[in-house]
């Protein structure tokens, strides 16, 4: 907005499942400096958002649904993730988003995801708070934190990284990327190990392949 003070720009949020733009909200200068994080956004007038609140027990907010015609009819051969993730709410189809947020003044925040929120050794740990740290450092193009699990309990956290200079020593830029999130993070979030990799594997919706990361690590196979 600095770079650009003629245009208008908008914050939107919502699932593939629920025609992505769900809400929305201008953001101008009174927002940014009362908000943050962000709003992202009002209900659009055809859509109702709802708050589980016991989907997220002790924790601000609760798990997302969105109710509403533009729901999907759901998942192509997938009926038990579909009697999972979709509800019927009023009469109308809702979808479970699997994303935490809460309303604050009629707006809907977001506050991260139910599988990017884990408990190690009694702490819970949002992932992406850990991700958001690694970026600022930009000395990395992409990354991606995954946690490691034994017996269906969380053993350590891994971040992996894609450094911007691919010729950078990897020794030392792991070691200034450690110094900063010693300073930015509590010692129970820092990663058991950052490893540098020259490229990611992705899902076939050109997400990051977060399951292939945790088998390549297992089995060895990092660059």
């Amino acid at each position: 907005m600095d770079k650009f003070p003629q245009s208008i720009v908008f914050n939107s949020y919502g699932p593939t499942e629920a025609t992505v733009a769900t809400s929305i909200v201008s953001i101008d200068k009174t927002i940014l400096e009362k908000y943050d994080p962000l709003p992202v956004g009002y209900p659009k007038y055809t859509s109702e958002i709802l708050i589980d609140k016991n989907e997220n027990p002790n924790e601000k907010g609760g798990e997302i649904i969105i109710s509403g015609e533009h729901v999907s009819i759901g998942y192509f051969k997938m009926e038990e993730l579909n009697k999972e993730k979709f509800i019927t709410h009023n009469g109308q189809r809702a979808f479970r988003t699997g994303d935490y947020g809460y309303f604050e003044d009629g707006m809907l925040f977001y506050n991260g995801r139910k599988d990017e929120q884990v408990k190690l050794h009694g702490f819970r740990i949002e992932l992406g708070d850990i991700n958001a740290q690694l970026l600022k450092t930009e000395l990395a193009t992409e990354v991606a934190t995954v946690p490691l699990r034994r017996g269906g309990e969380v053993k350590k956290i891994i971040s992996f990284i894609i450094p911007k200079n691919i010729d950078t020593n990897k020794v030392e830029l792991v070691a200034t990327i450690l110094k900063h999130l010693q300073a930015n993070l509590p010692a129970y979030m820092l990663p058991a190990e950052i490893i540098v990799m020259e490229k990611f594997p992705y899902s076939n919706n050109h997400k990051i392949d977060k399951t292939k990361l945790i088998e390549m690590y297992v089995n060895g196979e990092m660059s």
